[in-house]
């Protein structure tokens, strides 16, 4: 606006925006800050309501002798007057108004081009705001979605009384366990998370797991696959695996396993027992209060079931 006032001499210089059946001032020169939200209804006269039903500029030599001039812009002094429809693609979306307050200073035709172009101008700069706009919007509302989906999950993960978790392709490294996990391994999460498989030696025999590998890598999936896991204390047991693969950030990556296996601390069964359920730990987290499922993106889980009628080696 201000280099519409600079190029065609005109110190009165504004942008009013069509909002429902009004002109706004959204835009003006400088020291017309009064211009600010100043509105134009479609019933008022006025040159710029004159521009946005033509489609053509609207040029006066004498404002104040116009039918359509307004009381408000007569006291400010206004003399020769121009306005300018902003056209973007089919619809009028504003004006570009633009008034002299020497008296005997036509807009000339050149001035008039000049004036064209810069409207032209302003509808391109508007067009490119509202794709920002627009674009800036669907972004915050998949970043929304994006979270809501996370908590969901989260919440699933965490409260799960399966134990779940995250495991890298192929060294094993630990990204993610809940808490019903950490509970059946017996470890924090500070002493787990980040480290191997191998490291923490939860896997009784090596090829087993070698085996679980190439077959999770062969199908991208596993289910019922039983094998013998260690807790922290030394503790053997034997689990039933089900895992998928995904991919985070490049990253093949198989959820961990998950179990329901009784923590390290609770006491054994007796050698002799054969129960044929499959118990949850002793004080298993509650279940999510969500019904909602995550989305497919969402990590899958290894299931980490203590096996049915056998009992901690």
């Amino acid at each position: 606006v201000s280099r519409a006032a600079v190029l065609l001499a005109s110190p009165h210089a504004e942008i009013s925006l069509l909002e429902d059946d009004a002109l706004i001032v959204r835009a003006f020169s400088s020291g017309r800050s009064v211009l600010l939200g100043d509105r134009v209804g479609r019933s008022e006269p006025s040159l710029s309501w004159r521009a946005v039903a033509a489609r053509t500029p609207v040029v006066v030599d004498d404002y104040a002798a116009d039918p359509d001039s307004r009381a408000v812009d007569r006291a400010r002094g206004l003399c020769a007057a121009a306005v300018f429809p902003i056209v973007r693609g089919d619809e009028c979306v504003g004006v570009l108004g633009l008034a002299r307050e020497t008296p005997g200073a036509p807009f000339s035709t050149e001035d008039i081009r000049e004036g064209l172009l810069l409207s032209r101008m302003a509808a391109l700069v508007l067009h490119h705001a509202g794709l920002h706009e627009e674009a800036v919007r669907d972004a915050e509302l998949r970043t929304a979605a994006l979270r809501e989906s996370e908590q969901r999950f989260r919440g699933l993960f965490d409260r799960s009384p399966i134990g779940i978790g995250l495991f890298a392709i192929p060294d094993g490294t630990i990204a993610e366990l809940n808490a019903t996990a950490l509970a059946v391994f017996g470890f924090t999460r500070a002493e787990i998370i980040g480290r191997t498989t191998g490291e923490l030696q939860l896997w009784v025999d090596p090829a087993v797991r070698t085996r679980y590998l190439a077959e999770l890598q062969l199908h991208g999936a596993v289910r019922g696959f039983e094998a013998e896991m260690r807790r922290k204390n030394g503790e053997v047991f034997t689990v039933v695996y089900s895992g998928s693969l995904v991919t985070i950030g490049a990253q093949p990556t198989a959820s961990p396993p998950s179990s329901t296996s009784p923590p390290a601390n609770s006491p054994k069964p007796p050698a002799t027992a054969r129960s044929r359920s499959c118990a949850p730990p002793s004080n298993p987290p509650p279940t999510a209060s969500s019904s909602s499922t995550p989305t497919a993106t969402s990590t899958p889980t290894t299931g980490i079931l203590p096996k049915c009628g056998a009992s901690p080696v």
